[in-house]
This record gives C-alpha cells, sequence and structure tokens, in this order.
C-alpha cells in the first residue's frame, strides 16, 4: 500500500535503494536496477542495488 501511494504522487519516476532480499520485490513491480553496490556496515560488506520505475 505504501508503494501505490508513492508511486500515485510521483509524476517521473520513483528511486530506491533495494536490498538484496528487497530486490525482487521493487522488479515484480516494475522497477528496473540501475547499480548494484557493495556498501560497508559497521565493517560488513552488503549489497543493495539503485532502482527506478519509471511513472507514465
Amino acid at each position: 500500500m505504501l508503494c501505490d501511494a508513492l508511486e500515485a504522487l510521483a509524476t517521473k519516476r520513483v528511486i530506491t535503494q533495494a536490498s538484496i532480499t528487497a530486490k525482487p520485490f521493487f522488479a515484480h513491480r516494475g522497477y528496473r536496477c540501475i547499480q548494484k553496490q557493495i556498501v560497508y556496515v559497521r565493517g560488513v560488506a552488503m549489497e543493495n542495488y539503485w532502482m527506478e520505475k519509471i511513472i507514465l
């Protein structure tokens, strides 16, 4: 419901940083991966993704 509300307010596109776990959720909603990145949290490397959805 939160994604639906955000996408309803957007005029051009929505961008998010999605974890490896959240990536399939956003992909199913029509988001595409822009860039994969590795971020370090307390010295631990974690993979996440910049994803975007173009609003028509």
